[in-house]
């Protein structure tokens, strides 16, 4: 293959240059670049972004065309929180967990975008004044309130009508349309909206079998009993009889139901926000995969199989993949 150095070399001496073919392709690759360039650092390409989300349907508002040049067609300025449109302010406050939740990812770092928005309503950047903040914007969508909060309402709909425009499944959602906030700002709604709506999941979660029966064996590094090896347990056993009921601890659809030699007869409920909960051990399923289930829901009963020492349900819980001790966000009955 030629090279770069070889291709911009002069032609030999006894062979008359003509037009080169390779040339052309080179002055068609300019003229593609340079129009890119216009439509995604000009307004010319933000209107023609705008006119065709409009046409489609989407309810996207018209973009900063002064922005454009400095930060590109898709990656809008900061902007204030508010005001809403009437129709979605409301007296109500933020409800419990997402309040703690969300005091908790502000505590692990305060997003420069929102202590920038604050300090233009004259807010100090703390947790109490972002509460505040978020009450104004919560009409009954905790998820949309703190995703306002943190990287404004514009941006959120904008994000939105993006999703919506390539045909994401769940367009509304912060983890549907995630992947369209610029990058300079998705870090930081990750930890804080993502993290925020998770833990609040979690704190949400019931205990999945009735009261009465206690924790044979709690989360965290062990013996193993069968192995005798040092191995971290990834959640709680549950002494229970075999055909003990199941419960779903909240919401969510069956991403699971299956069996294998070591957990046995095993179920896993997708809640969402990157919430799953387990279920080993089990004598039988009452949910299948796919089922949609409600909290409070039979899913499963309690058994022995797999590898067990005894019967009991082992109850894993994970956020983002990583499991967590259960009994840190939830009090049996």
């Amino acid at each position: 293959m030629s090279s770069l150095s070889d291709f911009l070399a002069q032609p030999s001496p006894s062979r008359k240059r003509g037009p080169s073919p390779r040339g052309g392709v080179i002055d068609l690759l300019l003229v593609v670049g340079i129009c890119l360039a216009v439509i995604g650092r000009t307004p010319v390409g933000s209107l023609a972004w705008w006119a065709g989300q409009r046409i489609q349907g989407s309810p996207v508002p018209i973009p900063s065309l002064t922005a454009t040049f400095s930060h590109g067609m898709l990656a809008p300025p900061s902007v204030p929180l508010g005001p809403l449109p009437d129709e979605v302010l409301d007296e109500g406050q933020l409800p419990e967990p997402f309040r703690s939740a969300l005091r908790a990812a502000l505590a692990d770092g305060f997003p420069e975008g929102l202590a920038g928005r604050l300090a233009t309503q004259g807010a100090t950047a703390d947790a109490d004044a972002a509460l505040l903040a978020v009450d104004e914007l919560y009409d009954g969508d905790a998820a949309y309130a703190v995703e306002a909060l943190v990287v404004g309402a514009e941006l959120a709909a904008r994000a939105t009508a993006r999703a919506r425009a390539a045909g994401a499944e769940s367009p509304t959602t912060y983890q549907g349309h995630r992947v369209y906030l610029p990058n300079a700002v998705r870090a930081d709604a990750d930890r804080v909206v993502g993290g925020t709506l998770a833990v609040a999941r979690v704190l949400d979660l019931r205990w999945p079998v009735a009261s009465g029966f206690r924790i044979t064996s709690p989360y965290g590094y062990r013996v193993h009993p069968v192995l005798k090896t040092r191995k971290l347990h990834n959640g709680i056993d549950i002494g229970t009889p075999v055909g003990t009921d199941v419960v779903a601890p909240q919401a969510g659809t069956v991403h699971v139901a299956a069996t294998n030699p070591t957990s046995g007869n095993y179920l896993i409920i997708d809640h969402g926000h990157g919430v799953r909960t387990s279920y080993c051990h089990l004598s039988e399923h009452v949910a299948a995969q796919g089922d949609e289930v409600d909290a409070g829901q039979l899913i499963a009963k309690t058994g022995n199989t797999g590898r067990s020492t005894g019967p009991h349900l082992h109850y894993i819980v994970r956020i983002g993949g990583d499991t967590i001790d259960p009994l840190r966000f939830v009090t049996p009955p």
